[in-house]
């Protein structure tokens, strides 16, 4: 990708901001309201920011009006399945017609054993063009996402067949690109099906996750750019990362967060001491604003969409970022593309912020 493309994506995500503070002091309301927060000041008209450590804080649950909370229930896998099946042939036959063939002939390991490594990941294989997936259902909400995710990954992969492998070496910035945009659809259609606590829950998961992605990698992305620069100086200790933690954090969080942050967050990131990570997150940013994009685009050209997408897919590993959506017809290198993304979270902190 280009400093161009970088320069617009970093843009949008500095406009996103006052949006991102409104949905923090929002949820802050909603602790302090339900006595959910430990600090004494969050969410009070004197400092309604959010504490730091609340910003994966769970709002309470409870059943929503039927009596039934999809948060609350037990998933079987088979339901997960049928669930994933379903949203995925929402957007096309083609990406339903190869989930179905990977659940039909067994290519996930999801069942929760001793011994079995925990997590989740898809491994694609050129011999035969086949991809593997591992994950640990539990029956959880979070699992259906997971899958929904790594068989886009599978899906990614399936888009390539034909290629000569080096091409299935595709950048970081597009490698999450499937399997977000898969997330993206059980989501939405997920917010859309449920009510009161439950899509409530469900806008807050999704809204954490996003803030991470856009305003923390913002964050971290102010913060490495202070220390080289001020490197280049001087020699820093801990003291000066701390000073330029919570400058970061007041240029991107600001009034979004109440007085407890967490100047120590330099601390805890382990990309920050690999020589080879330089930068490393600001790629999440672009895959998730990347595919919320596309899902716009989708929810504006409905069906015909669908072609458009796998030949996206097919071309990440030999086309550069800018050419591959060039060819697609978007400009990545502008802020309007990137916003254009940014508009579906928009809509979900005005339905949380209304909810709440």
């Amino acid at each position: 990708m280009s400093k161009k493309t970088l320069d617009a994506l970093i843009g949008a995500l500095e406009d996103s901001l006052p949006m991102w503070r409104k949905y923090f002091n929002a949820k802050a309301s909603y602790l302090r309201k339900h006595s959910l927060t430990a600090s004494e000041t969050a969410g009070t008209d004197k400092d309604p920011g959010l504490a730091f450590y609340d910003l994966f804080a769970p709002l309470s649950a409870s059943s929503d009006a039927s009596g039934e909370s999809l948060l609350e229930k037990k998933w079987s896998f088979d339901e997960a399945r049928d669930y994933v099946l379903s949203e995925y042939k929402s957007f096309s036959d083609d990406m339903y017609e190869f989930a179905k063939n990977a659940f039909d002939n067994k290519w996930i390991d999801a069942e929760v054993r001793a011994g079995k490594v925990g997590g989740a990941y898809d491994e694609d294989f050129p011999k035969g063009h086949q991809s593997r997936i591992l994950s640990n259902f539990t029956g959880a909400f979070s699992d259906i996402i997971t899958l929904a995710h790594e068989l886009g990954h599978a899906y990614h992969f399936s888009c390539m067949k034909g290629k000569p492998p080096v091409f299935y070496d595709y950048p970081m910035t597009l490698a999450e690109s499937a399997s977000t945009f898969a997330e993206t659809i059980t989501k939405q259609d997920m917010i859309a099906a449920c009510s009161g606590n439950d899509r409530l829950c469900i806008l807050d998961l999704d809204l954490q996750d996003a803030s991470q992605i856009f305003v923390d990698i913002l964050c971290r992305y102010y913060f490495e750019n202070a220390v080289f620069n001020e490197r280049e100086k001087s020699e820093l200790n801990a003291d000066d990362f701390c000073r330029m933690m919570l400058d970061a954090q007041e240029k991107t969080y600001g009034s979004g967060l109440n007085g407890e942050r967490h100047e120590y967050m330099w601390a805890v990131k382990s990309h920050y001491y690999s020589p080879d990570l330089d930068f490393y997150n600001f790629p999440y940013a672009f895959g998730q604003l990347f595919s919320a994009a596309l899902y716009m685009r989708f929810k504006k050209e409905g069906s015909e969409f669908a072609k458009t997408y796998r030949e996206i897919l097919s071309q990440t590993g030999n086309l550069s970022c800018e050419e591959l959506c060039a060819k697609a017809g978007f400009d990545i290198t502008t802020k309007e593309f990137w916003k254009s993304g940014m508009e579906l979270y928009e809509k979900e902190v005005e339905l949380f912020c209304s909810e709440k």
